[in-house]
């Protein structure tokens, strides 16, 4: 996936250098274990407060979210908010800072969307929606609502029920349309909504792909050149 992100980022006129072994913390947010949260925090803080104003460009929205947001709460110190205003996701970096000109391999004519709820919540200023709908894909059909995963909350027993009635609002209905003979692309971003939309799936040929599998430009080299990079500021993903 590093390698997918890093290509659409080079290719729309972003270029950038992928960083490795970091950790936004979330899995010990969302568990109680705060203590742990803040060592790996103030370890990633560290390594990406290097006196640079490039934005960080981080693939799942959720990890995006818990730097952006939970971060600079948890941590309280000037370099984690310096760390959480640069903070973009995949479809943020896009949308404000891929070159003008910029034409992404060939798109579906429709596709089925996820929208991570922490996206909604927390970047609120650009949606994977009007990215799409702007770069060509004519019809974006959005299951406007939360997966029903939530992190490790569908996987516990107790709310495997709960988790299920969520996905029926909205993910499920758009799974259950998809005609396998003339395949939906379905775009999930997030790893618990790939993973609900695999379970919901239940052995159809149905498959999540994260946005920059879809623009990856490894897919049409043979038609087209990269255009050149026009001097936009590097920017590190992960």
């Amino acid at each position: 996936m590093a390698g997918a992100v890093g290509r659409v980022l080079a290719d729309a006129g972003i270029p950038c250098a992928v960083e490795d072994g970091l950790c936004c913390g979330l899995t010990w947010v969302s568990t109680g274990q705060l203590a742990t949260a803040r060592r790996i925090m103030t370890r990633t803080v560290n390594h990406l407060d290097d006196g640079d104003d490039r934005p960080i460009v981080v693939a799942e929205p959720s990890c995006a979210a818990a730097l952006r947001h939970d971060v600079p709460k948890l941590l309280d110190t000037d370099a984690a908010r310096r760390v959480a205003a640069r903070v973009r996701t995949l479809t943020g970096a896009l949308t404000d800072l891929a070159r003008p000109d910029w034409a992404p391999p060939p798109l579906p004519d429709s596709v089925a969307l996820q929208t991570h709820c922490h996206e909604y919540a927390t970047f609120q200023g650009s949606r994977p929606r009007d990215l799409l709908r702007r770069l060509g894909v004519g019809t974006v059909d959005e299951a406007e609502g939360c997966c029903g995963l939530a992190g490790n909350f569908g996987f516990e027993a107790q709310h495997y029920d709960t988790s299920m009635a969520v996905a029926a609002l909205a993910l499920k209905p758009r799974l259950d349309a998809v005609d396998e003979a003339a395949p939906t692309v379905v775009v999930a971003d997030g790893f618990s909504c790939a993973t609900q939309i695999d379970h919901l799936a239940k052995g159809r040929d149905i498959r999540a792909v994260h946005l920059a599998e879809l623009l990856d430009p490894a897919s049409r080299r043979s038609a087209h050149t990269r255009a050149p990079e026009h001097g936009r500021p590097k920017s590190d993903a992960f």
